[in-house]
């Protein structure tokens, strides 16, 4: 997190409070002294924070972190026979969290996880507008006009009319194109194009609102902290 969220949750006072003490030099980050306009300056796992040569720790409190989900685990608490949950991926301290959002056993990418119910709650409600990035290869694919045109004004499954935001990036030839959803309904995507009777080979979230798995550089696998300000 950003060091001046990182001061004021250590009980170092408001967020203007503390921007005055980075800016009065009175700040360290494992020993080296913290430039005075240096406010954007992230605070990550293990890093050692001082003020006026004093420890500053954070309480108890709220997680949040990224999961580079890969295919083959369900996120789930439970797994059925032979299946995996994307918690045999966290380490014993991160157990706790919750998901915010699925992907489906056989889709890969971005998964926000945090112990924070009202951070979940703003990332998954339609009322938030928290856009949801994918790329998506398949079997076959229409013109981009006609795919545009169907899943925006919405395509009739299972009971349901489901919508994409927008339609990007259409490559025929390779089968590829990228969806903005705006609401994440169960196997949305996959079921879009089960309806024009186009089998979804792979799925890739890649972005939700402005958390971009690609611009952090996350292994699959593998999971790190993130700054919920950023939702903001």
């Amino acid at each position: 997190m950003r060091i001046n969220r990182f001061l004021a949750n250590a009980g170092y006072g408001s967020r203007r409070d503390v921007e005055a003490i980075v800016r009065a030099g009175r700040v360290a980050i494992n020993g080296r002294a913290l430039a005075a306009e240096a406010l954007h300056t992230r605070v990550g796992p293990g890093d050692a924070v001082t003020v006026d040569g004093r420890d500053a720790r954070l309480p108890a409190g709220q997680l949040y972190y990224i999961l580079h989900k890969p295919m083959g685990y369900v996120v789930s608490r439970r797994a059925g026979k032979n299946e995996k949950t994307i918690y045999a991926l966290l380490p014993p301290e991160l157990q706790a969290l919750k998901y915010a959002g699925r992907l489906d056993r056989e889709s890969r990418g971005l998964l926000l996880l945090s112990t924070d119910g009202d951070f979940i709650h703003a990332v998954t409600h339609p009322s938030k507008r928290i856009w949801k990035h994918y790329r998506v290869k398949v079997s076959k694919l229409p013109s981009e006009k006609e795919l545009r045109d169907r899943f925006i004004r919405g395509v009739e499954e299972g009971g349901e009319l489901l919508r994409a935001r927008a339609v990007t990036g259409i490559d025929r030839e390779a089968g590829m194109g990228e969806l903005i959803l705006g609401e994440g309904r169960k196997r949305q995507i996959r079921r879009m194009f089960r309806a024009l009777n186009i089998r979804v080979l792979d799925l890739y979230r890649y972005q939700v609102g402005p958390f971009h798995l690609e611009t952090r550089e996350i292994a699959e696998g593998a999971c790190v902290p993130f700054d919920p300000d950023d939702l903001a």
